[in-house]
């Protein structure tokens, strides 16, 4: 396994574990993330504090990991996103009441990696599939 995968999951362990202020370790100050969930987050601090309401709607979320795939600044991740809604989540539109559901989620992240630091995280999962796991949407 490589150095850029292993500077990976130490981010999903930070998250998990409720240690989230440790991704600055990790992260450049002008990092990108983009999700359906978040749009484009830009900035060490938008980011932690993005993780940080998601953590809090999410408690004891984890991932499964499925696969990493590494390249010369690139890491696909693979998984499956656990976690059950015990706290409020911020919505474009809001605050959204805790649902006390529980989600299992695949997703897929893509990370950038430069100069040691993580500067670009990319999610896609399915977002219907999200929202009717959590009772906010009939599924099609």
């Amino acid at each position: 396994m490589g150095e850029l995968t292993q500077l990976i999951k130490q981010h999903y362990r930070n998250i998990s574990e409720g240690h989230i202020e440790r991704d600055r370790d990790l992260m450049s100050d002008d990092m990108i993330h983009i999700s359906a969930t978040a749009g484009t987050v830009t900035g060490i601090e938008a980011f932690l504090a993005f993780v940080t309401a998601f953590k809090q709607a999410f408690p004891d979320l984890h991932w499964e990991m499925r696969e990493f795939i590494e390249g010369s600044d690139t890491v696909v991740a693979e998984g499956l996103f656990i976690g059950t809604n015990s706290g409020t989540m911020v919505g474009p539109r809001g605050p959204i009441p805790a649902t006390d559901r529980r989600v299992e989620l695949p997703f897929c992240d893509i990370w950038k990696v430069r100069n040691g630091r993580i500067v670009e995280n990319r999610i896609y999962y399915d977002q219907v599939t999200f929202l009717g796991q959590l009772g906010l949407m009939t599924s099609p």
